[in-house]
């Protein structure tokens, strides 16, 4: 039993370590990228990252929230990926986002949650050289990983509730897993909203 919560303990502090670093690099890095990463990515706390985990545990490593949409297209074919996207990072990380465009890097990770194509296809909306040297080497477990799991994304509906939605396909149509967050959840989140609807040129709604 002790040798137990020591590992869940080490693992707790790694994880959290790894997010310090994620922020770091995120801010660096994020001055290099055109667009600039930080206009496209909120960059999730220990707390709202534990919250998420609580509804929907397959997305442990998630790390950052998209702040707008961001509309692409695949061989012709028109694609939108919606803000509130959660993602690891992994092919849309502040590391390499100033190389390949961190808008890119969004709708790829996108394609990898929701397989509308196979992955050669998916993979060309990234540079080439970007594709050789880090999504041919490393891409196969992640495009299976996030395949099996789905696109989630975290949203406020008409009345105001914060709702996790879980996607299967790229065209919003079939919908997994549907979850309200309570109150005290949401305003875990309202930073993220403020934020977003900031970027937007949205007034944020206000009762009072």
């Amino acid at each position: 039993m002790g040798l137990c919560c020591s590992c869940c303990s080490f693992c707790s502090i790694s994880s959290s370590i790894s997010r310090k670093i994620t922020r770091c690099e995120f801010f660096l890095f994020g001055f290099l990228g055109i667009p600039n990463p930080r206009e496209y990515l909120y960059v999730l706390s220990d707390k709202q990252i534990r919250i998420i985990i609580s509804k929907c545990d397959l997305f442990y490593d998630v790390k950052f929230l998209t702040l707008q949409t961001v509309p692409f297209s695949l061989k012709e074919t028109p694609y939108t990926v919606q803000e509130g996207f959660l993602t690891d990072g992994v092919s849309s990380g502040c590391r390499l986002s100033h190389f390949i465009g961190i808008d890119t890097a969004i709708a790829h990770d996108f394609l990898y949650a929701t397989h509308p194509a196979s992955r050669d296809t998916c993979d060309e909306v990234l540079n080439p050289m970007y594709r050789r040297l880090a999504v041919n080497t490393f891409g196969e477990s992640s495009w299976q990983s996030t395949g099996q799991r789905g696109a989630l994304f975290i949203n406020q509906d008409n009345a105001g509730h914060t709702c996790l939605k879980l996607y299967r396909n790229a065209l919003y149509d079939e919908i997994i897993q549907e979850t309200q967050l309570s109150e005290d959840e949401a305003e875990h989140f309202s930073n993220y909203f403020e934020r977003r609807n900031s970027l937007m040129c949205i007034p944020i709604h206000n009762d009072s």
